[in-house]
């Protein structure tokens, strides 16, 4: 069923990583050059340079250098902080924007012949003609490609929901699908990112960093290729926090109060059972009802099984969050970390923001080790079922 896809997508890994050298024109010899000739744009209008600032839950854009355009053109100088970074290069008359990935010590070059201004389109990635930054170049291709595993994981969701809707829970369909899945990822990690070029491995450590929920065992090997320039960069810095929260880590330990004050250490948990399952949430995280009721499901079938819950609350009020326990009566264990500032925001960044709480479940081994992250639904239903019930009914 997903042959044609996953094909599509290893074809689109494979001719990107065989591409010629990207090529580079005369390089500064100290921060940064833009020349743009865009068509369309009048003498006067205004070209700004933003600075991408990402803190855990959101973006931020910090304005860096601008220029106005003079017979047609227009050029910017500047410098880029513990580059390579992402930019958007936003038209304000026009309002539309081009997103950039540059470092210091490229003379950038942007062409676009047509009438800008007549362009429907507000993002202007894969219409404007880029030359001069290795980075930026990288940058485009491997968003294609993810944009490819992106499509084909998503037709997985897809069909895991409609199982969901039709027949519920079906151990074959869903074991087929998670072997997919799985295939895409070995393809993804094998053919690209195990073996990257050095001209696409900042472009990489980027897409970690924008692919927050991705917790794969492959980005570890990404981190690995990068040299201390690198490692030094804003996307090699936030890489560096995801590496203790991929799959088959130990996971980083939290010590917390439980409702009556007594303090809660992860490290002592997993030995008590199979598995044993972090829930990150709050009171107002979207769709909590939805999300108690699957678990509460789950745990009423699997604990006897070995499977045991210990629930992590960002609230930000005390109060709430105890009346919240009373009323909903939950079975497991339920600590709290006011607001996220322990662990929940600052270790495991999986806050959100307090206005939109994440509930984010997270499987542990005995040993504590990370099994998977961000898995709900049939997908939490299928690792308790076949990690806890390894035969298949079946053959039981």
């Amino acid at each position: 069923m997903y042959n044609g896809k996953r094909n599509l997508f290893l074809n689109l890994v494979a001719i990107t990583i065989t591409l010629s050298p990207i090529s580079v024109v005369a390089q500064k010899n100290d921060g940064y050059s833009l020349t743009g000739h865009i068509n369309g744009l009048k003498d006067g209008d205004k070209v700004l340079m933003n600075m991408m600032v990402y803190n855990p839950g959101e973006a931020v854009e910090v304005h860096r250098d601008s220029a106005f355009v003079k017979n047609g053109e227009f050029h910017i100088e500047g410098h880029v902080p513990d580059g390579p970074r992402v930019y958007w290069m936003w038209l304000p008359r026009i309002d539309h924007v081009y997103r950039m990935f540059i470092d210091n010590n490229q003379a950038i070059q942007l062409r676009y012949d047509k009438d800008i201004s007549k362009e429907r389109m507000q993002l202007l990635d894969r219409i404007l003609v880029s030359d001069g930054s290795p980075t930026n170049t990288a940058f485009h291709l491997i968003w294609a490609i993810d944009d490819m595993y992106s499509q084909s994981t998503g037709m997985i969701d897809h069909e895991l929901q409609k199982i969901r809707d039709s027949i519920g829970y079906d151990r074959k369909l869903v074991d087929g699908l998670m072997r997919a899945r799985k295939g895409i990822r070995q393809g993804l990690n094998n053919r690209f990112l195990n073996h990257l070029d050095p001209l696409f491995l900042p472009a990489a450590g980027l897409l970690a960093m924008y692919e927050g929920g991705d917790h794969d065992g492959g980005w570890a090997d990404v981190y690995d290729q990068m040299d201390g320039h690198l490692r030094a960069s804003v996307p090699g810095k936030m890489l560096q926090q995801r590496l203790p929260l991929l799959v088959g880590k130990k996971m980083p330990d939290f010590s917390l109060p439980d409702g009556q004050g007594k303090t809660v250490s992860l490290k002592d948990l997993p030995s008590k059972g199979k598995l044993t399952l972090v829930r990150f949430w709050a009171t107002n995280s979207y769709n909590r009802a939805a999300f108690d009721a699957e678990l509460k499901a789950m745990y009423q079938q699997y604990h006897n099984k070995g499977l045991n819950v210990v629930a992590v609350s960002t609230d930000t009020k005390l109060d709430t969050w105890k009346q919240t326990l009373q009323t909903e009566q939950y079975p497991w264990q339920n600590v709290i970390d006011l607001r996220g500032e322990a662990v929940v925001d600052t270790v495991y960044h999986e806050l959100g923001s307090l206005a939109g709480p994440n509930t984010t479940n997270v499987l542990l081994d005995t040993e504590g080790n990370i099994v998977a992250w961000d898995v709900y639904g049939l997908e939490l239903r299928w690792y308790l079922d076949t990690i806890l019930n390894p035969e298949p009914a079946e053959n039981r």
